[in-house]
């Protein structure tokens, strides 16, 4: 799938791209330690948007930079993690009811791919790759909405549920989270706002009972 991008991504906007994507796939797990030098050696890229990056990504608490000990990937904290689903699940909702009647014919064409190559990575069980997927659709269904602010508010919140699923990769069922994520991108194509806002709920619904399964706490 070639994505559709207005411009092409600043050194930073690439800096934190890889970067977050390094920490929710754990290749850089929750309490690991890295200094600003090894990111810049692994990200091929130079010490300001490697810097700038790290100072994105503590301010969504995906990192602590602590001074004269580096920086530290956060641990994944139970009761926070829930807080976050109940925040997520009121602005999933809006984005879904604004995008589906937002959305121009390109971002509805764009998803319509998604569906086709989310559907492929989740039979092939292709985790990471249905994680970037992922990532891709909600970048373009939360443009789509037409809203910046709940772009802002969204990104980092994706961020550590998509770092969550790779955690407890065991505990959840990818084709039955993609079927959730695939009714969702179909209402919002069709541009049905209350089928989005129902899909937008069912989902909520399954991340939330498995966030519990895998915390143990049902």
């Amino acid at each position: 799938m070639t994505p559709r991008h207005p411009a092409a991504l600043s050194l930073t906007d690439q800096a934190t791209r890889l970067l977050e994507e390094l920490v929710v796939v754990s290749d850089l797990a929750p309490g690991a330690a890295v200094t600003e030098q090894e990111l810049c050696e692994r990200l091929k890229l130079g010490r300001t948007p490697v810097r700038e990056a790290v100072q994105r990504l503590a301010t969504q608490r995906l990192l602590k930079v602590l001074p004269r000990r580096g920086i530290v990937v956060t641990q994944v904290e139970a009761m926070e993690y829930l807080g976050l689903l109940e925040t997520r699940r009121a602005l999933n909702r809006l984005m879904a009811e604004l995008a589906a009647v937002r959305a121009s014919q390109d971002q509805r064409s764009d998803l319509k791919e998604c569906v086709v190559a989310m559907t492929e990575a989740a039979a092939q069980k292709g985790l990471k790759e249905y994680l970037r997927l992922d990532k891709r659709c909600y970048d373009i269904l939360q443009v789509a909405a037409g809203n910046p602010s709940l772009v802002q508010a969204m990104a980092p919140i994706h961020a550590h549920c998509r770092r969550f699923w790779f955690l407890h990769q065991n505990t959840w069922d990818l084709e039955e989270a993609a079927r959730g994520q695939i009714a969702l991108m179909k209402a919002i194509i069709r541009g049905d706002t209350v089928a989005a806002i129902a899909a937008a709920d069912a989902q909520m619904d399954y991340l939330d009972r498995f966030a519990r399964t895998a915390l143990e706490l049902e």
